[in-house]
């Protein structure tokens, strides 16, 4: 009787928990096509009263006021005069709603600018602010267009304005300019919004305020120190995250009959705490400082001891770096030097 109790409170338990993010979509008139959700992340095909059909991504619990605002979104961009929106899908973050948009079709001033938008358009909704972040394809060159979002003409007379100016451009290279006055202008009004092309800019500006993220780190060091940390906490320049590893050594001692020297393995569990700032950041690499603390915990032959550092490192490429500092004590100091792997799992 007792395991029927518990196999029932178990099933309980597990329906309970595999619902507790669940949003009543049904109060607001939508229907849940597909539901493919897995683990921790809950991911939905809907459709609304006007038959509109949209996904929606998210993580745990995000709360009624952020489904709120992805629903005056939606309805924003399936309401639009001239993007006609095929599709839409959303996805929920800690920090932002990201959004991408399938266009059917972009009329604007007898021009088709369907055609340059191959990937659709991409925006992003953070801080009570709509923004926009996506690629313009002009006779196989890639742009990049970005900017806060104002009013739909806005955005179109944008994307209007990058393709003519890369028509004129193209007209000067076959030796088909047909300059005129009214030319001129509008030639001088597109440079003033012309995206570069899109390869990241080769200064990055980190993102600004509190973020948490999923960074793991490997690291190898002299003195035989090996090292794992995960996760990281990110505040603007400051990353903060802790660390634990194994310091392993071996030496010889005079023997307990003082009759000569044998080896002997040192070991300890090195656990603490770090902080990373960064002055300076491009898409090759980013310098940083650092400075932490560890209790090195004796495991085998090992004194136990409180340890601090502070140095200076290179991440390369974004997935390597490097890094030497200067290690203190009550008992002794030292220059140590590492390197290793980072992997952003978000």
């Amino acid at each position: 009787m007792k395991q029927k109790l518990f196999f029932f409170f178990f099933l309980f338990a597990f329906q309970g928990v595999s619902h507790l993010f669940a949003f009543p979509w049904e109060s607001k008139e939508i229907e849940i096509l597909e539901n493919n959700s897995l683990d921790r992340k809950i991911s939905y095909l809907l459709k609304d009263k006007n038959a509109h059909q949209f996904t929606v991504t998210y993580f745990g619990n995000p709360g009624d006021t952020k489904i709120n605002q992805l629903l005056e979104l939606k309805d924003l961009f399936f309401h639009l005069k001239n993007l006609k929106t095929e599709s839409a899908s959303f996805i929920l973050t800690e920090t932002d709603i990201q959004i991408l948009l399938q266009i059917d079709e972009a009329e604007y001033k007898d021009t088709n600018l369907k055609e340059y938008l191959p990937s659709g358009i991409q925006l992003y909704y953070q801080n009570e602010a709509l923004f926009y972040d996506f690629p313009i394809i002009f006779e196989e060159v890639l742009l990049r267009i970005k900017g806060k979002w104002e009013t739909e003409d806005e955005l179109l007379e944008k994307i209007y304005k990058i393709i003519a100016f890369k028509k004129l451009q193209s007209e000067k290279k076959d030796g088909n300019e047909n300059k005129t006055s009214e030319t001129s202008q509008t030639e001088t009004a597109c440079r003033q919004i012309v995206p570069e092309v899109i390869p990241e800019p080769f200064w990055i500006e980190r993102q600004k305020g509190f973020s948490f993220k999923h960074t793991l780190r490997f690291l190898i060091g002299s003195g035989n120190l090996v090292s794992i940390s995960y996760p990281s906490f990110n505040y603007g320049l400051f990353e903060f995250f802790p660390a634990v590893g194994l310091i392993y050594d071996e030496t010889e001692i005079l023997n307990a009959a003082q009759t000569g020297y044998e080896k002997t393995k040192l070991t300890a569990l090195p656990v603490g705490l770090r902080a990373q700032f960064y002055p300076l950041s491009t898409k090759y690499f980013e310098l940083y400082l650092f400075t932490g603390g560890f209790y090195a915990y004796g495991l085998t032959n090992y004194k136990s001891a409180l340890m601090g550092y502070a140095g200076v490192g290179q991440v390369i490429l974004k997935y390597f770096f490097i890094e030497t500092n200067w290690i203190f004590n009550s008992e002794s100091n030292g220059l140590a030097f590492g390197m290793g792997v980072k992997i952003d799992l978000d």
